[in-house]
């Protein structure tokens, strides 16, 4: 299995998690999952599982420390880089 499958496969995953009881499910083929995209969607969806572990909200963070939105989106932008650096290998 190759990178890109694994993060096709960690974004299938996701997907079928966060569906709603009338939602369709996921397609099992990988091949119809763009790793980019599946990585852009796993760095949100950590991201947003890390704030929430941690007992915060950006929403109240957006009036009262508007400065920690900013730390937010840089862990973002590195799980991001993170997930993709190995697909260069890939080509």
């Amino acid at each position: 299995m190759t990178y890109s499958q694994r993060l096709s496969l960690s974004y299938a995953l996701c997907l079928n998690e966060a569906r709603d009881a009338a939602g369709e499910t996921p397609s099992t083929n990988l091949e119809d999952y763009d790793a980019l995209e599946a990585a852009t969607y796993l760095a949100c969806y950590i991201t947003f599982r890390a704030i929430k572990e941690a007992g915060r909200s950006p929403a109240d963070e957006r009036v009262e420390n508007f400065d920690m939105l900013a730390v937010y989106q840089a862990f973002a932008m590195l799980v991001y880089t993170y997930l993709t650096l190995p697909l260069g290998d890939e080509a």
